[in-house]
């Protein structure tokens, strides 16, 4: 039986937004020269740490696939959206709100960033399914497939965020 598979995990600063420093935690598994092969990017729900993808991450890497994650800011490891504390919240404040289409540009920048180079199979769960939607929609030349695992819709999303 081979053994386990090492899950690197990093971080990288993102250029400030509204003044507020931008840490990124990352984890990334598998080969390094699968330059010519897709890398599985892992989109985890809202509040969900990409810690969640470990075991998933070193199964992947077993199988020679190259995968990547990161936890967007507010959740996990990375900074605090504006406005909060690291818990995420502030005595009466709340974070500023985000849509899907922003935190699809956030993915695009964190990837250039972490220098994750296309071709992408995004792997989703939860409300990461339309984080990743939206992605394709601005970066359809990056994407070469899409795993939805109990993914949401667009409009499931706006059901239970709305309560409509």
């Amino acid at each position: 039986m081979a053994s386990p598979a090492h899950v690197a995990s990093s971080a990288i600063l993102l250029p400030p937004l509204d003044g507020h420093e931008r840490k990124i935690h990352l984890r990334s598994a598998g080969p390094s020269d699968s330059a010519a092969k897709p890398t599985i990017v892992i989109v985890p729900g809202l509040g969900s740490s990409c810690l969640s993808f470990t075991f998933l991450q070193e199964s992947l890497a077993q199988a020679g696939i190259r995968s990547f994650t990161y936890d967007r800011p507010g959740n996990g490891r990375s900074s605090p959206l504006p406005e909060c504390s690291g818990d995420g919240h502030v005595a009466g404040k709340k974070p500023k709100p985000r849509n899907a289409t922003q935190m699809a540009a956030e993915m695009n920048e964190v990837l250039q960033a972490a220098q994750v180079l296309p071709p992408y199979v995004l792997m989703t769960h939860s409300y990461g399914g339309v984080i990743a939607w939206e992605y394709v929609a601005a970066y359809v030349e990056n994407v070469v497939g899409l795993i939805f695992l109990d993914a949401n819709s667009a409009r499931s999303a706006e059901r239970s965020v709305m309560g409509t």
